[in-house]
């Protein structure tokens, strides 16, 4: 407990005056918005990293993509080449 809140309890038991009802203070008000500005920020940081993060999987998406269509332009290159060896033989018998 701080020094002022120990100095207004003493006061308030000697003098047998206690508030009753919750009285905010400058300094709650303080908390409350410094706590929500803390939550908003959070918030942000949280949607930026997720942004980050699409970005990324798109990326990976994309050169996935690419890869495949490696892949298939290879294979069509294989699958011709056979088809000229088999080309090839026919001719010559």
């Amino acid at each position: 407990m701080e020094a002022w809140a120990r100095a207004v309890s003493r006061y308030s038991f000697f003098q047998k005056l206690f508030v009753t009802d919750y009285d905010p203070t400058i300094e709650d008000s303080y908390l409350h918005t410094l706590r929500w500005m803390v939550d908003i920020a959070c918030l942000m940081k949280v949607e930026e990293q997720e942004e980050v993060r699409k970005k990324e999987r798109g990326k990976e998406k994309k050169e996935e993509k690419k890869k495949m269509k490696k892949k298939e332009e290879e294979e069509e290159k294989k699958k011709k080449k056979v088809e000229d060896k088999k080309q090839e033989v026919v001719e010559k018998e």
